[in-house]
């Protein structure tokens, strides 16, 4: 099973009530079969912008990250709980890694990095797109001091 994260934003609240929300979500997602690997707090932070509930503003915002192992199909359930959740400002799902299936040896990891095959691809993919993107002054001039204030 992959592992997923959960990412809640709860109101600015007292601790016990955070508790409390916590406790609902992370029950929920028990009720569904995931395994809670971690909980992360990532504290009390200013809102990108105001965020509007039951016709009061927000501004700021308790942030918590759920590291879980579940199915997909629990995500639908647990969505449904939490948009009817009133502590609840935002919430969503996300995975936290991919496979990457990339075969490692020690001679491609001693080579200097100019000619790993890694390397190389990300500086082809830098050449690519500065080639995309355009100038934004199209009409650069050289002025000395002397030519614009004298």
């Amino acid at each position: 099973m992959p592992l997923f994260e959960f990412n809640v934003l709860l109101k600015a609240l007292p601790r016990a009530e955070i508790t409390a929300a916590l406790k609902r979500v992370g029950t929920r997602l028990l009720d569904e079969g995931v395994i809670i690997h971690k909980i992360e707090n990532l504290g009390l932070k200013d809102l990108p912008y105001r965020m509007i509930q039951d016709g009061q503003p927000f501004f700021k915002g308790h942030q918590f990250i759920f590291y879980f192992m579940g199915s997909m199909n629990s995500f639908k359930n647990v969505d449904d709980i939490c948009k009817r959740d009133l502590d609840l400002l935002r919430f969503g799902f996300a995975n936290a890694y991919k496979d990457l299936n990339q075969d490692c040896s020690l001679q491609e990891e001693l080579l200097p990095p100019a000619y790993r095959e890694s390397v190389q691809k990300m500086m082809n993919q830098g050449r690519r797109y500065k080639q995309l993107t355009k100038r934004h002054y199209k009409h650069e001039r050289d002025y000395s001091f002397f030519d614009v204030y004298m």
